[in-house]
């Protein structure tokens, strides 16, 4: 017979740990941005997300942080237009260099590495090229389950290292 902790255990652990919820893309969009300067044309976004692994839980999918850049775009106007790749007159490339998923914790701190591209698409030229770093800690104020604690982190993180490329 188990004794009354560890039946309490059995219990409790899962509702504190939750269940791996996809990331919102909403959540990933900063606001309120003072933009530097804005770009006269339309832009393509194409995105390349972080693959995770066996040990891994934690991943951006390519779909997922493009959705959040062009509606950053969109939202912040930093080009006239956001549209179809090949279309347009520029084209922003942003790939995940590195990402650490956040340590099982009362603070959960994910920390990310975007590299951004920015280039004219009828001379190839590059206009910017840099690697962003990022990192979001939330806490249990923010969210009380670890799975959307670990959630909150990584939307974060994407968030911060939006706000900085645009």
């Amino acid at each position: 017979m188990q004794s009354p902790r560890i039946q309490a255990m059995i219990l409790v652990l899962p509702a504190l740990s939750g269940c791996a919820a996809p990331l919102s893309v909403a959540a990933m969009v900063p606001h309120d941005v003072a933009l530097e300067k804005c770009f006269a044309g339309s832009v393509s976004v194409e995105a390349e997300g972080s693959g995770g692994s066996l040990v891994a839980r934690a991943t951006i999918s390519g779909e997922s942080l493009q959705a959040a850049v062009v509606q950053a775009l969109c939202g912040h106007e930093l080009f006239e237009s956001v549209g179809a790749v090949g279309r347009c007159e520029w084209e922003l490339y942003v790939r995940v260099v590195e990402l650490v998923e956040p340590e099982t914790g009362l603070d959960m701190t994910a920390s990310l590495e975007l590299d951004w591209l920015l280039r004219k698409r009828d001379s190839g030229s590059i206009v910017w090229n840099e690697t962003l770093a990022s990192s979001y800690t939330a806490t249990t104020f923010d969210e009380t389950f670890l799975e959307e604690r670990r959630g909150a982190a990584l939307q974060g993180a994407v968030r911060k290292n939006i706000e900085l490329g645009l």
